[in-house]
């Protein structure tokens, strides 16, 4: 469609000329636009400010407002990670700690999931495809020009992207991650009809991929997370969660789900501004 193709042209454009910019500067410009979009699109200004009511009813009006604005600058800051993901690796930007923790996993030769949420530059946790097999489930991109290109950035340094649900190919190619002791990245912390849970104490539904896979490949979970630290990203390789086997499967993943957006809850209590609260978290 001639519609995707313009899209396409401009986002090349968007990043020819942003890459003859300092790296600095390239996310100074991504938060302005991140501050433009807050106020331009008011449905999904009100979806992020009711999710921030819900999560922190004790903030007032301004306290609200604030971090709405920060998360729209930290998740404008996400947009352009992939797009320059080898660049920003070369010159020291991606900062991992504890990433002898993913050695230590996968040196028991089952494989690996890396469980993680959408927050401030997540994307850039792909570096990992220089060091193991790297495989990220994705959902396909509408623009299918566009989606071809995050792919090829995901590419160069080594990472795989899986996209959702292409006539089920992508349960295959999940399979193939684990029978080849590989790594498998999930961000599921977004709304889902899966699993019942709580988050922030108000009753959702969440994605279950993560616990289901993990008891069907019996492969560990690891938790891992961002945050920015001014403009480099820190990768925080946090901890093994350990899955619990309750009496029956449904009751497994229930008990570990929740459990894993226990751990999601207080890393996002900690630096709530670089959360993606742009979804619609609590649905009903």
């Amino acid at each position: 469609m001639l519609k995707y193709k313009v899209e396409y042209l401009l986002v090349v454009i968007v990043k020819s000329g942003l890459r003859i910019l300092p790296v600095k500067l390239r996310f100074k410009i991504l938060e302005f636009l991140g501050v433009l979009t807050y106020y331009a699109i008011k449905k999904r200004r009100n979806i992020t400010i009711n999710n921030l009511n819900i999560a922190f009813p004790e903030k007032n009006e301004n306290e609200i407002k604030k971090l709405a604005l920060e998360s729209y600058k930290s998740t404008a800051k996400n947009t352009i990670i992939p797009l320059y993901l080898a660049e920003l690796l070369s010159k020291g930007y991606i900062e991992p700690e504890n990433y002898g923790l993913v050695g230590e996993l996968m040196s028991q030769n089952r494989g690996l999931i890396i469980t993680t949420i959408h927050m401030a530059g997540f994307e850039a946790g792909f570096f990992m495809g220089k060091d193991y097999d790297t495989n990220v489930v994705f959902k396909k991109q509408k623009n299918p020009y566009i989606n071809d290109m995050m792919e090829k950035c995901r590419a160069k340094v080594g990472t795989h992207s899986i996209m959702k649900n292409i006539e089920n190919d992508s349960n295959k190619k999940i399979q193939n991650v684990f029978k080849n002791k590989g790594v498998l990245v999930l961000a599921a912390d977004q709304y889902s009809n899966d699993v019942d849970i709580e988050f922030f104490g108000k009753k959702t539904k969440a994605n279950a991929g993560n616990v289901i896979l993990a008891v069907k490949y019996k492969v560990p979970v690891l938790f891992a997370y961002s945050n920015y630290d001014g403009y480099k990203i820190k990768l925080n390789f946090l901890k093994e969660v350990e899955i619990e086997k309750m009496s029956n499967l449904k009751e497994t993943v229930k008990y570990n789900v929740q459990n894993l957006f226990y751990e999601y809850e207080k890393v996002i209590r900690d630096n709530p501004g670089e959360y993606m609260w742009q979804h619609n978290r609590w649905k009903n």
